[in-house]
């Protein structure tokens, strides 16, 4: 890959129209500031330092490089089933299964076989397809 097509595919993943669901999902941000537990703008920089070190650091930075050296999908599998019952909360497991499925079913319909194959998998209910494993 050049380094232009490079930058457009990063460029893609983070664009907030890329049709992983995650346009409609932010851990939780607009209901804490809903109820009034976030107020301004300190609040913002504690809830993202606090998403970065509690989730990123300790849970899905790890995740992602588990799955990334996977050699097969039975790996990726297990990885996915460590998650979800790591992850205490519904709403959490929730939403990062949708945000996973959605990026799987982006790359099933790009032609990629694994996904497609993956995507058999949560059918069956054998995986969950979590975001930090997609």
């Amino acid at each position: 890959m050049n380094d232009i097509a490079a930058i457009l595919t990063t460029l893609q993943y983070g664009d907030s129209f890329f049709p992983s669901g995650s346009v409609s999902f932010s851990w939780g941000l607009e209901g804490l500031v809903a109820n009034g537990s976030i107020s301004g703008g300190k609040d913002v920089q504690d809830f993202v330092t606090g998403q970065l070190r509690a989730r990123w650091c300790e849970c899905d930075r790890p995740v992602v490089v588990a799955s990334y050296r996977a050699r097969h999908a039975d790996e990726v599998a297990e990885i996915d089933d460590y998650v979800e019952t790591a992850t205490a909360a519904a709403e959490l497991r929730s939403g990062s299964r949708r945000m996973g499925e959605a990026m799987l079913a982006v790359f099933s319909r790009l032609g990629i076989d694994a996904a497609t194959a993956y995507r058999d998998r949560i059918k069956r209910r054998a995986a969950y397809a979590h975001l930090s494993v997609m």
